[in-house]
């Protein structure tokens, strides 16, 4: 999109740029020339049908759209005339003539093969929620349908029936699969692959399927996933005229690989502002995976190739100088990496994110008091006070904001509650600090608070109820106990049996 105005939605130009080939690119360098300007990206990984968006201004997701993977604010696209761009990287490169602009009209590739990958029809026209070639879809190729097209409607991950010794992750996909062609829907095969260290690629093979489909309408089809899997699920179809819906990709992991566990946004004079970040992997029971970190960013920022890999309990520190950090801290445990164009830290009220493989895994808020707010609960000293020495620890140290971690914790009576077979949960708490006890669906969703308590020890039971009594639905759950001025906080799956 070059020329912007007249259209609602349309912030700012726009340049996506997209992967129409069947297998995944991974480009350790993209340089994108626009006219007389060009970019440099490093570290990405495009899945087939993938896409990406540089914008000039400040484009925020609308109407579903996807956020800005870069801010280019020298990009300029002309307005008046076509516009000429090249893309070059390892081991290969393209070009094009984008048609000139029309007002608040997006063009869009089709991805055709007979074209060269090189045709671009215009979007259907502005309408009145604003551009209907919304980023990140492919609404302009509804000028042209394809004819022979199935594309992954949605994905979902159902848990199998639970019992006393099922695994956490055990059950199914559910994928479903929908003729958007005008013609005899092709024969496909569906597979499922495991990105277990969410690289990009999806190393591991689950299930597969042929596909049947009908004239019209859509297909709901279920493949096994295992038990006790974790990592990214890649739904994928065989590659027709419309590649562009044809792989989804659905994290399996119920809890957080990647996490937040320290950060300083107000440091003194001289030295420089850090993140610290944990591979949770082996964390309450789990399965401990290496972690690929080239597809990490935190706060828009990516970490790249450099970033390597994080094993499991492995601390990496982010920072804005190097050099100072080292100044002041010298040799520490935890690798140090300064991500490119690092941005100031907010000295409170800011809101810390970190992603990996395009999802967010941690998000932490900090309120006005520079204190940390995690689901809700304010926790003291655990922004501007991370970095005293007073606390007798550094960066990568386990337990570092609170000091010795001492007796702090909990012990639980299994894995496993239900009616009839409470769950008994022990909170210690020796060094003086109030805690709150919580229980999350998958998805995040708060089911209910069990407790709240201070030092000492306490003995708390769930017999798999939720808020206001009711019996919740067998599946895994995710139990927290988050405790003041600590991170990271710590969590447990349990799994709510009907026996």
């Amino acid at each position: 999109m070059a020329d912007p105005t007249a259209v609602a939605d349309a912030q700012g130009e726009f340049l996506e740029v997209g992967n129409p080939g069947a297998d995944t690119l991974r480009l350790d360098s993209l340089r994108i020339d626009v006219d007389a300007q060009s970019l440099v990206l490093t570290g990405l990984v495009l899945e087939p049908g993938g896409v990406f968006l540089l914008c000039r201004d400040s484009l925020h997701s609308a109407n579903g759209g996807m956020a800005c993977r870069a801010q280019w604010s020298g990009l300029s696209l002309a307005n008046g005339r076509e516009t000429r761009v090249g893309l070059a990287w390892n081991g290969g490169e393209s070009a094009f003539v984008l048609p000139a602009s029309r007002p608040g009209v997006s063009w869009e590739n089709t991805w055709e093969a007979e074209g060269g990958f090189g045709r671009f029809l215009p979007s259907a026209g502005a309408w009145a929620g604003g551009d209907s070639a919304t980023p990140g879809f492919r609404n302009s190729r509804s000028v042209r349908q394809a004819m022979r097209d199935l594309g992954i409607v949605e994905v979902t991950w159902i848990p199998a029936g639970i019992s006393g010794n099922a695994a956490p992750g055990e059950g199914v996909v559910q994928v479903r699969v929908e003729n958007r062609g005008t013609g005899q829907p092709p024969r496909s095969f569906l597979s499922l692959r495991l990105d277990a260290d969410w690289d990009g690629d999806a190393e591991t093979p689950l299930d597969s399927v042929a596909v049947e489909m009908p004239a019209s309408g859509e297909r709901v089809l279920r493949l096994g996933m295992g038990s006790g899997l974790r990592g990214i699920v890649r739904a994928a179809l065989d590659q027709d005229e419309n590649p562009g819906n044809d792989v989804f990709l659905l994290p399996v992991e119920p809890g957080r690989p990647l996490a937040i566990t320290e950060w300083r946004p107000a440091p003194e004079a001289g030295e420089a502002e850090w993140v610290e970040i944990r591979n949770r992997t082996g964390d309450s029971g789990g399965i401990g995976r290496r972690l690929d970190l080239s597809r990490a960013a935190f706060n828009g920022m990516p970490l790249g190739s450099k970033a390597g890999g994080l094993d499991p309990g492995e601390f990496l520190v982010l920072t804005a100088s190097l050099e100072r950090f080292h100044a002041r801290y010298g040799p520490i445990k935890a690798r140090v990496l300064q991500p490119a164009g690092w941005r100031s830290l907010r000295n409170s009220g800011d809101t810390l994110t970190l992603t990996l493989a395009g999802f967010t895994v941690d998000s932490v808020v900090y309120d006005a008091a520079g204190d940390a707010v995690v689901d809700g609960v304010p926790v003291p000293g655990g922004a501007s006070g991370a970095l005293s020495d007073s606390r007798g620890g550094l960066p990568g140290t386990p337990g570092f904001a609170a000091g010795a971690a001492g007796e702090n914790g909990w012990t639980l009576s299994g894995k496993v509650a239900g009616p009839g077979r409470p769950l008994d949960v022990e909170v210690r708490m020796a060094d003086g600090k109030d805690y709150v006890l919580r229980l999350f669906d998958l998805e995040g969703n708060l089911m209910r608070e069990l407790a709240r308590g201070g030092p000492g020890r306490r003995l708390h039971t769930w017999d798999g109820s939720g808020e206001g009594g009711a019996v919740l639905n067998p599946g895994p759950y995710i139990l927290c106990l988050s405790m003041a001025g600590r991170r990271p906080r710590r969590e447990a799956i349990i799994l709510m049996g009907d026996r």
